[in-house]
């Protein structure tokens, strides 16, 4: 970034609280930048985390006259018509600020089980058997019990679908880890339940 650069405010940092504000860099130092934001008179010294260079593709222009910039990561800001969630090129129009926050909770789980390529699997009794194994060793708060298996035929097969990222076991936080949902998919849906797994891929995790 250097000076006479349109940016936005991040919401981080000392912007957190700020509704989104827009600027132009007046000088650039090592470890500060200086901004002149809209309808001040003054310099502001900002730390980079706090700053979004203007990227002129998230930027939304509506017919009120309501520019709202949608780069950078996913906050709240309040319009004259609402709150929305934006970030990572994306605009959400929401009730209220909890259910911003609610949503940005969500859509952060999402990143990072797509971060690990998670998706959702097919798998044998066999399979399904050695998951809910680890998931039991690993001492997680959602399994199946120990001989759910002999409920089902050796040729049962099972979708296992993540939903969520969870970071706490028996009440305690840790690491973090998947939450799936698993659903009997031959000879027939007599199963539906949850399973928490490690926060990797499962094909990785079967031998």
């Amino acid at each position: 970034m250097k000076k006479g650069d349109v940016v936005y405010s991040s919401g981080q940092g000392k912007t957190e609280k700020w509704n989104q504000v827009k600027g132009i860099i007046t000088k650039v130092e090592k470890d500060k930048i200086y901004v002149k934001w809209d309808n001040t008179d003054f310099e502001d010294e900002m730390e980079h985390n706090e700053i979004l260079e203007l990227n002129p593709n998230q930027l939304l222009r509506f017919s009120d006259g309501v520019d709202i910039f949608t780069g950078g990561e996913y906050r709240i800001i309040e319009e004259k018509d609402g709150f929305y969630v934006t970030g990572k090129g994306e605009l959400h129009p929401v009730n209220s600020r909890q259910e911003g926050e609610d949503i940005i909770h969500q859509m952060k789980e999402m990143l990072e089980i797509k971060k690990v390529n998670i998706l959702p699997v097919n798998v044998s009794l066999d399979e399904l058997i050695q998951l809910n194994n680890m998931s039991i060793s690993n001492n997680y708060n959602r399994n199946l019990i120990e001989d759910f298996h002999l409920n089902f035929g050796k040729d049962s097969t099972f979708i296992i679908r993540p939903i969520l990222t969870h970071y706490h076991k028996q009440g305690v936080p840790c690491e973090p880890h998947v939450r799936y949902l698993v659903t009997q998919l031959f000879p027939n849906r007599g199963l539906q339940s949850v399973l928490d797994l490690p926060n990797r891929e499962i094909r990785k995790m079967l031998r």
